[in-house]
């Protein structure tokens, strides 16, 4: 059961935080609960899209919430921006409201991390927005107008 899994990593996440000290260490146990978190968000990913979209929602929201705050948490402590930006972006891009929201709270919560080199990190890493480009391009086609 995911759930019970992503208990139980969560767990061992806070234990390794908290009483872990060889931060080599540390950050292997931290890896490896990263990637089981990893597999539990894509597992969650498909069930809550295909739940959305047939007009039912279910615990499995919820599990996608913690595990994309979990999966958050590790990348963070692990350094790694660039994880933390796709699936970010991916949130964003995905279309759910629901999904939408997770990313935008997500970004508030690193940035009340306080640790503004890794929220710089993660903001390079996020892939860029289709429409921001499509803007880009119609301006650069008025500029180019302008010009002639």
């Amino acid at each position: 059961n995911d759930g019970e899994r992503l208990a139980t990593l969560r767990y061992a996440l806070d234990s390794a935080v908290g009483l872990v000290s060889n931060r080599t260490f540390r950050d292997e146990v931290v890896a490896i609960i990263a990637h089981h978190l990893s597999s539990i968000f894509v597992a969650t990913t498909t069930t809550t899209s295909t739940s959305t979209s047939t007009g039912t929602s279910s615990g499995n929201d919820k599990l996608h919430s913690a595990t994309a705050v979990a999966l958050c948490v590790s990348y963070q402590l692990l350094g790694q921006a660039e994880p933390v930006g796709k699936l970010i972006g991916q949130l964003l891009d995905g279309g759910l409201e629901d999904d939408v929201l997770l990313g935008l709270q997500l970004c508030f919560d690193m940035v009340d991390s306080g640790d503004e080199a890794f929220v710089g990190a993660v903001a390079a890493s996020l892939p860029s927005r289709k429409m921001d480009q499509q803007k880009k391009e119609e301006g650069d086609g008025e500029e180019g107008d302008e010009t002639k």
